[in-house]
This record gives structure tokens, sequence and C-alpha cells, in this order.
């Protein structure tokens, strides 16, 4: 069940507040959406009530029905976003080190 408590009151998962809004803004019925994926209706109606979640697969679906990235369906924080940022630092600190050795240990060549 993707029903989550926040605060002591249920609600739907991520996905399904973002699927649901899309598919309106899109201007599609939940009928429509089913067919396109290819879905059984109740099934579809499942992932926007947050009953049931979707595969990786249909995630990719629904996001090139909806013309929006894959992505937009992740619910991603402040601090994701920031140790993201840290870890492409700690790369770039890291090849600048291994350049640094690399360049110190070849020969000269003048």
């Amino acid at each position: 069940m993707s029903i989550h408590q926040y605060n002591g009151t249920t609600m739907p998962n991520y996905f399904s507040l973002i699927l649901t809004s899309l598919r309106t803004q899109k201007g599609f019925t939940q009928i429509e959406m089913s067919k396109k994926l290819g879905l059984a209706r109740q099934t579809y109606q499942d992932y926007e009530s947050g009953k049931r979640e979707p595969r990786y697969t249909t995630i990719i679906k629904c996001a090139h029905l909806l013309e929006v990235s894959p992505s937009l369906f992740f619910k991603t924080t402040p601090q994701d976003s920031i140790n993201e940022r840290l870890r492409h630092l700690s790369n770039e600190k890291l090849i600048q080190e291994v350049n640094r050795r690399l360049i110190s240990v070849l020969p000269a060549t003048n």
C-alpha cells in the first residue's frame, strides 16, 4: 500500500499526486490514460489513488505520454540536491588530484 501517514493524516504518495495533476493539466481522463498505457482502468485508478505503485517501465511510459521527464515523479529534497553537488565536487577534486600526480611523475618534454 502506497498510502503514507503525515502528521496523523493519510496521504497518497508523491507519484500519485504528480500523476493526477499532470493528467488533468493535459486534459486526459483516467480511462484515456489507462488505454494509452495499456493498463486496466482499475490499475490506473489505483496508481492515482496511491493504492499501487507502478513499475519503473510504467513510470517511463507515463512521463512520455505526459511529455515530462521521469525524474519529475520522484520527490527530491534540498538535502538530496546538496548531496549530489557534494558528490560532484568530490569527483572533480579527485580528478584534479589524479591529474596533478600524473603530471608530477611524467617526464618533462621540452
